[in-house]
């Protein structure tokens, strides 16, 4: 139960770090603008999409996307301050 969401944190934070890293960030706000760009486009959205489809309570929702957007803008932070 616990393999494939590792998993597909890891394929998550591969990208957004090859994204950083092409776009030449390396300024640590611009890390956690980034990250918090990718949450809005690709994270905010399919977990909406879910929980619209779920019916799950929108508390419920915006717990775990608020979630999502520290740990998107963490990452973009960290990876732009690691390849200093």
């Amino acid at each position: 139960m616990y393999v494939l969401p590792f998993l597909a944190g890891l394929v998550a934070a591969y990208v957004l770090a090859a994204l950083i890293a092409g776009l030449g960030i390396t300024i640590w706000w611009q890390g956690i603008v980034i990250g918090a760009a990718v949450w809005l486009g690709l994270g905010a959205t399919a977990t909406l999409t879910v929980g619209t489809f779920e019916d799950s309570p929108r508390g419920a929702w915006a717990l775990f996307t608020f979630y999502q957007l520290v740990v998107y803008g963490a990452e973009g932070l960290m990876f732009v301050l690691w390849t200093r």
